[in-house]
């Protein structure tokens, strides 16, 4: 056989392989992965408006999270599980070990950080999670002064349009 005959058994044979393993059985449905839905809040410094949604569990704030993400008001949605925002915790208090010994995750919310997408009325928006997740430890908006020399923070550099301080 040619090289052409060769490929062309070869195709044959591998269909003929997958009809006779074919199950009629569909294939289970594979959850959505987090990262479509929401962005891990690790390495990120928020500065713009956005919103916070705090929750009790790391399931409650996964249970969330896909359908805040849906909004179409919503920019983006990083996500802080319990054990993260431990993390966060004690870097922020890396220098008070007296306070950073003493946090446990259990004792932390898992949260979402919502940034909406410009021009979204941003407590009009903290309002409505509200209503939709009356489960929510807490849910705040963060709105920035509109005066640029209102910084929220002496030395504080100026926000950038995404709302995020690039990461040192």
């Amino acid at each position: 056989m040619n090289t052409r005959g060769n490929a062309l058994a070869a195709l044959v044979a591998a269909l003929a392989l997958s009809a006779c393993t074919a199950t009629s059985e569909p294939a289970p449905l594979q959850p959505a992965p987090t990262a479509a839905a929401g962005v891990p809040l690790t390495g990120h410094r928020l500065c713009g408006d956005h919103v916070v949604v705090d929750f009790a569990t790391d399931d409650e704030m996964r249970a969330a999270v896909a359908g805040v993400a849906a909004d179409d008001r919503v920019r983006r949605v990083y996500t802080e599980t319990r054990e993260q925002a431990l993390q966060r915790f004690k870097e922020i208090f890396a220098e008070q070990p007296e306070i950073r010994d003493m946090a446990r995750a259990e004792a932390l919310p898992a949260g979402l950080k919502v940034m909406p997408r410009p021009g979204v009325d941003v407590r009009g928006m903290a309002g409505d999670l509200r209503s939709d997740h009356p489960s929510a430890k807490r849910v705040e908006a963060f709105v920035r002064p509109s005066a640029p020399d209102a910084p929220d923070a002496p030395d504080a550099p100026e926000c950038p349009a995404d709302g995020e301080w690039p990461v040192a």
